[in-house]
């Protein structure tokens, strides 16, 4: 039974309590109104009664047809009254039936008498006929005064009746209220303690579980809503179990990755380390010998007549300083990579650096017929919180690209904004083939070339990574949008002073 079945069980209980309180309060009121209107009809009884003695005493002090029609009024009212009362008791019936012969005798005495008093003066024997009602007198006063004892008896029956029936029903409607009262606390009590108990019950079992105890079962029998939250307080515990066991199945598990990655560290900063000192050493071993073949294939340009030779040995000669432009940038990418380039952040004047980088690489953009323009110039000048030679180097790489992979005759825009006096947002747009939004989705990987004809260009692949991890150690940021036939948009993300 659920909750609120138990208290509509309790609030019926308590209705139907309350209505047979109301229905025996009623029939007892209902049986003691019977019985004081019995007991007041016995008095009217006696009162008649004494009536009718008083009457007979008239009657034979002085007759009277008045009296004698009071007589036989108030005769025929009290055996018309006593007939119509009803009753169980053998003693009371025999006092009725015993009232009733009396009253018959009585008024045969009544009568007799009356018809001698008529009779005396039409007869000869005037005092036989005195005599005789003489005799009749004594016998109807005797029979008045036993009337008269036997209504009063009758009347205190009654009246004895009504008190003991008062009190045995006063008693038995206490006893029954009490039983009944007995019986709702009781259906209460059952009621409200098979909810209060799981109740407890739950509370200890949910302070167990809040105190990281899901060992204990939460046991309670029942349909009710207890019953089912007991359940699921129970399927509650044993998920928070799984999870413990888990968390810490996971913990462990976590502590030992954590160890194997603290080990893979180690071993990848010694590898690093070791992968530094061989690029470290590999660069000097090489720049030695191209140095040695620069310098030589320089002379030997210089010294040679014939022109065909003469343009072989050029060809050494620019082979050599794109090998050793390669190394440099190798050198350079594993320096960033292993965190051991040094910056060294100061304010310098955005015009200054700019010009620079234009003048260096002036030369590049005149070899390949591009046009430079440079909207900056009409740009207030300000101060960049930056390390100057490794900007200059970001700008190098940047207009380089620009430069060798724009279109025949094509333009590089150079401009700049600054929205938040902040940040300084430093825009470098060509117009050559463009990327599709896969080649930009790897364009900031190592040795990687895209566009047609790209491997013809000078180049190795690594200055837009060497470029991107530089902006980063500055503090700033790279980005690049590119519409494919229509060219490229790098846009530079460094402080402001």
């Amino acid at each position: 039974m659920t909750i609120r079945g138990k208290l509509l069980a309790i609030i019926l209980a308590s209705i139907m309590a309350a209505l047979i309180i109301i229905a025996a309060s009623l029939y007892s009121d209902r049986a003691v109104k019977h019985s004081i209107a019995k007991e007041l009809r016995s008095s009217l009884v006696v009162n008649k009664v004494y009536a009718l003695h008083i009457l007979t005493h008239e009657y034979l002090i002085q007759p009277s047809p008045r009296i004698l029609k009071q007589s036989d009024i108030t005769y025929a009212w009290l055996r018309n009254e006593i007939k119509l009362t009803r009753t169980d008791k053998a003693i009371e019936s025999e006092m009725i039936n015993e009232l009733l012969s009396h009253l018959d005798t009585h008024k045969s005495l009544f009568d007799k008498i009356t018809e001698i008093h008529n009779t005396i003066p039409d007869t000869g024997s005037e005092y036989l006929q005195k005599r005789l009602s003489k005799a009749l007198i004594g016998r109807l006063l005797v029979e008045s005064s036993r009337i008269v004892d036997i209504s009063r008896n009758l009347n205190n029956f009654t009246r004895m009746e009504l008190q003991h029936f008062q009190t045995r029903h006063s008693q038995l409607l206490v006893i029954f209220f009490m039983v009944i009262i007995l019986f709702s606390i009781s259906i209460a009590y059952l009621v409200l303690r098979s909810i209060a108990r799981p109740i407890v019950i739950l509370k200890k079992e949910a302070k167990l579980i809040s105190q990281g105890n899901f060992e204990h079962p939460v046991v309670i029998s029942g349909r009710d809503e207890i019953g089912e939250l007991a359940y699921s307080l129970d399927e509650m515990r044993k998920n928070l179990k799984e999870s413990t066991i888990s968390k810490h199945l996971l913990e462990t598990y976590v502590d030992e990755r954590t160890e194997e990655l603290i080990e893979a560290r180690k071993q990848a900063e010694t590898a690093n380390s070791a992968k530094s000192h061989f690029l470290s050493s590999m660069s000097h071993e090489l720049r030695t010998p191209l140095n040695a073949i620069l310098g030589f294939s320089q002379l030997l340009a210089m010294d040679e007549k014939d022109e065909q030779k003469r343009q072989n040995i050029l060809e050494i000669t620019e082979s050599g300083n794109h090998l050793l432009e390669l190394v440099n940038q190798i050198l350079d990418l594993a320096k960033v990579e292993s965190g051991n380039v040094e910056v060294s952040i100061e304010n310098h004047s955005l015009h200054k650096i700019l010009n620079d980088s234009l003048s260096m690489i002036k030369p590049l953009s005149e070899k390949h017929f591009i046009q430079i323009n440079n909207k900056v110039s009409s740009f207030p000048d300000v101060n960049i919180s930056v390390d100057g030679m490794l900007f200059k180097q970001v700008l190098l790489n940047l207009l380089s690209n620009a430069i060798k992979y724009n279109s025949e005759k094509g333009k590089v825009i150079i401009d700049c904004s600054s929205k938040d006096n902040k940040m300084l947002y430093l825009s470098i747009t060509d117009t050559g083939r463009g990327f599709t939004s896969e080649q930009l989705s790897h364009l900031f990987e190592p040795f990687k070339r895209f566009g047609e004809g790209s491997y013809h260009i000078e180049g190795s692949g690594l200055g837009l990574v060497i470029t991107k991890n530089l902006i980063e150690l500055m503090g700033g940021a790279i980005t690049v949008e590119s519409t494919v036939g229509k060219g490229s948009v790098f846009l530079i993300q460094v402080p402001l002073s």
